[in-house]
C-alpha cells in the first residue's frame, strides 16, 4: 500500500531537513514524497535538494513548483494533484515524525481500510495549549460516531498526521480551502462529515513544533468557525443519546 506524504515548502531553512530525514527514515517501504516550493524565500529548498541526493532512498522524492506564493492551502492541493499513493499524509515542514510513524498508521489501513486513520502527538518547541487526541485505539465505524467524535473535540482538527484516503478526497472534492485562515477547520469537518469509519492509534507519531515564529493556534476562532458551519447545516450533528 503506497503512501504520498505531502510537504508544503515555504521558509522552513531551519527545519527542513530534520523534516525530510524523519521521512525518508521511515520503516513503511511503499512512500512517495512530495515537496512543494511554495516560492519560498530562504533556501529551503537547496537543503532539501542536498538530503534528497545524498539519501539512498531519494529516489522516492518528487519537487514540484509554484511560480508564486499561493500559500499552505494551495500547496497541500498542489500534492493532491500530483498524488499517487492509496493513502494522504500531510506534514507540515518545520515538524517531523518518528521513524515508525507510518507503519503504524499504514498497518491500521491495511487491516481495516478506514477512510481515514489518525494519530497521537507531542508539542516540541513553545509550549502553548493544543488540541488532545482523546480516544482509544480502535476502529471506529459509522458517520453518526466519527462526525460526534470530532463535534465533542475527541480528535484534533489539523491535517497533519492524518492517513487519509486517496479515493474519498477524490471522490469528494476534500481540497483545501485557499484564501482563508485556519484552513484545516473547514477541512477536518468536511472530512468528518464525508467519512464513514476512522481509526484511532493513540501513540506518538508526530512531533507539532511551536516555534515563536510559527501560526499561533487560536481556540476562540477554532471555536468560531466550527460553531457557524454547524449552524448552517441543521440537523446534521444534532447527537441523541
Amino acid at each position: 500500500m503506497k503512501v504520498s506524504i505531502i510537504i508544503p515548502v515555504y521558509n522552513v531553512a531551519k527545519y527542513i531537513e530534520r523534516c525530510l530525514l524523519s521521512v525518508l527514515d521511515q520503516t513503511w517501504q511503499d512512500l512517495e514524497v512530495i515537496l512543494v516550493n511554495d516560492c519560498t524565500p530562504d533556501n529551503s529548498m537547496e537543503i532539501a535538494r542536498r538530503v534528497v541526493a545524498s539519501h539512498p532512498r531519494g529516489t522516492v522524492v518528487r519537487c514540484l513548483e509554484h511560480e508564486e506564493n499561493r500559500g499552505l492551502s494551495a500547496a497541500r492541493n498542489t500534492g493532491i494533484s500530483a498524488s499517487v499513493g492509496d493513502y494522504l499524509y500531510f506534514l507540515d515542514s518545520d515538524d517531523y515524525i518518528s521513524a515508525n510513524a507510518i507503519e503504524l498508521l499504514a498497518d491500521a489501513a491495511v487491516q481495516k481500510r478506514p477512510d481515514f486513520v489518525i494519530g497521537n502527538y507531542e508539542v516540541t518547541g513553545a509550549r502553548r495549549w493544543a488540541p488532545p487526541l482523546s480516544l482509544g485505539t480502535g476502529f471506529y465505524e459509522g458517520n453518526a460516531l466519527v462526525l460526534s467524535t470530532y463535534v465533542q473535540g475527541k480528535w484534533y482538527v489539523m491535517a497533519w498526521n492524518k492517513l487519509v484516503s486517496r479515493p474519498l478526497v477524490l471522490q469528494h472534492k476534500l481540497y483545501f480551502q485557499e484564501g482563508i485562515v485556519h484552513e484545516d477547520d473547514l477541512w477536518s469537518f468536511k472530512l468528518a462529515c464525508m467519512s464513514q469509519s476512522m481509526y484511532v492509534v493513540n501513540e506518538t507519531t508526530y512531533y507539532y513544533s511551536m516555534q515563536p515564529d510559527s501560526v499561533i493556534w487560536n481556540v476562540v476562532c477554532w471555536c468560531l468557525v466550527i460553531s457557524t458551519t454547524l449552524s448552517g447545516l441543521p440537523g446534521v450533528c444534532r447527537i441523541t443519546g
